[in-house]
């Protein structure tokens, strides 16, 4: 019994925990692209204005943004990495299905209020896992650190591409209404379901285990130490010009990931099944270009790849413009992806 213990006090993250963190940050992508995919069908069905439709769009982006520093906070401080996990993946996927239940909702309901709260819980939930996921891999993976990362990072595109192309077949030939609207409210739920799973399979395999690691009492920073220390990086101007230009390319790729869709749907007419293949070959070509942007890196420089990058996404938007054939337009997303 005495062994035994002793080989539990000894017990590290192994494979299998590196494994069910990549599957539940794959989780919460799919609630991602879930709010994606779903927004321009939603909006048909439910009668929302673009206003609407796009407010519940800022509505997540807010949440997730309040989020981020809640749970960074939170898991610095108390170190409690695997909680914060638990409750990521519980809020995020409860949100899109908070969202569907939405869609079920009787007459004379706040309709439009239940789906920005559960847009909101996604955005929280989603945002809230990574500060507690990459700090656990920095901590319980330190000598193998890039390559956790990377993976963890390729299993969100991996969730990012699955989502659209399963929710394309189910809207177009499996859920569609009497009226010929496709019926969005059972694939949200579909989207919800593995975030759920994945918080259980937390409960059952890690929460034990993490609990024998710390020896029952996580340790954290103070909030003296944390807040003195993010001060020190508001003043970091190299950080703080960083942050700029990944803010501005960020608000580009939301802008594009929120009005696509509409667009596809709309404007071009595309068929649910292939603005699912849109919506996969544009995180597709993200995760192709990914090693061979790396390798360019290495060799040229970080400098001439970003400005490479940056300049032909810019001319491959501006084309976009211009095409109206939807299987053209398709392919310049899988480039634009690239």
């Amino acid at each position: 019994m005495a062994a035994n213990t002793e080989t539990d006090k000894q017990w590290a993250p192994g494979n299998g925990t590196f494994a069910l963190l990549c599957v539940g940050h794959g989780s919460t992508h799919f609630v991602l692209a879930a709010t994606v995919m779903l927004l321009p069908y939603i909006r048909q069905d439910v009668g929302l204005s673009y206003s609407q439709a796009t407010s519940l769009a800022v509505m997540y982006y807010a949440a997730a943004f309040c989020a981020n520093f809640v749970s960074g906070y939170r898991v610095d401080a108390s170190g409690q990495h695997v909680l914060v996990q638990i409750l990521s993946v519980i809020v995020a996927g409860g949100g899109v299905i908070i969202a569907a239940l939405a869609g079920f909702a009787l007459d004379g309901m706040p309709l439009f209020v239940l789906l920005a709260v559960g847009w909101g819980l996604s955005g929280i939930g989603n945002q809230a896992w990574h500060p507690a996921a990459f700090s656990y891999l920095a901590k319980h993976y330190a000598e193998k650190r890039s390559f956790v990362f990377s993976i963890h990072v390729v299993a969100a595109n991996v969730g990012d591409a699955l989502f659209p192309l399963i929710a394309g077949f189910l809207l177009g030939h499996v859920f569609v209404k009497s009226n010929g609207v496709e019926a969005w409210e059972p694939v949200a739920i579909i989207g919800g379901i593995p975030c759920l799973l994945v918080a259980v399979a937390l409960v059952v395999y890690l929460v034990p285990r993490n609990r024998q690691l710390n020896e029952g009492k996580p340790q954290g920073m103070s909030a003296q130490s944390y807040f003195k220390g993010y001060g020190e990086l508001l003043r970091n101007k190299n950080a703080m010009l960083l942050a700029l230009v990944a803010g501005l390319r960020n608000a580009a790729q939301t802008g594009l990931l929120v009005f696509l869709p509409l667009y596809l749907v709309d404007v071009i007419k595309t068929s649910p099944a292939m603005v699912g293949v849109a919506l996969m070959l544009l995180q597709v070509g993200g995760m192709i270009a990914t090693p061979i942007a790396g390798n360019a890196a290495d060799r040229l420089g970080e400098r001439p790849v970003v400005f490479a990058c940056l300049s032909l996404t810019t001319v491959v938007l501006v084309g976009a413009m211009f095409i109206t054939d939807p299987n053209w337009y398709i392919a310049s997303i899988a480039l634009m992806g690239f």
